[in-house]
């Protein structure tokens, strides 16, 4: 229901009863990671909840992801005018993926550690968003002089990035 109708009314009904009927026991990763990408108010429901009622370990490190997961989706998906909401919703995503990092990071989701996949991820937010100093690049240029990318800081840069493999 979730995928199909993120708005629809019977979304929160749904939301309800899982909160209901499965606060206890672990909560399976894909699950977690599954409403973390859904934009639905009801899917930030079921996470939060399971934050807050499900002390199983699995269900912490997984909701605590797909949490980080749904508010790195609307820090995307925020109005580009408005900075003030699209960083309050990176911070959270950022505080949340250092907690898998931290505590949680030898939990498998879909056959690779989620502490791997968390790591990655608070990596792009820190260092890859937009407004944030591009990290060290060495390379050549097309006439094969070498570069890094510092030596243009404070120049317009276009980075082109292509081979042959």
């Amino acid at each position: 229901m979730f995928a199909r109708f993120p708005y629809h009314p019977a979304t929160n009904q749904a939301a309800d009863i899982i909160i209901e009927n499965h606060s206890q026991g672990a909560w399976p990763g894909p699950y977690c990671l599954f409403l973390g990408a859904r934009p639905s108010p009801a899917a930030l429901k079921v996470l939060e909840a399971a934050l807050e009622k499900n002390k199983s370990k699995e269900t912490q490190g997984y909701a605590r992801y797909g949490l980080a997961k749904y508010y790195q989706n609307q820090a995307d998906s925020a109005d580009p005018e408005n900075l003030g909401v699209r960083q309050r919703f990176i911070d959270k995503a950022e505080k949340l993926l250092a907690e898998v990092v931290e505590k949680y990071a030898d939990l498998d989701l879909n056959g690779e550690k989620i502490g791997k996949k968390a790591a990655s991820q608070l990596f792009e937010l820190r260092h890859l968003s937009v407004g944030k100093v591009a990290p060290e690049i060495e390379g050549e240029d097309i006439d094969g002089k070498k570069f890094k990318l510092s030596d243009y800081r404070g120049k317009i840069v276009l980075l082109d990035f292509w081979g042959h493999w």
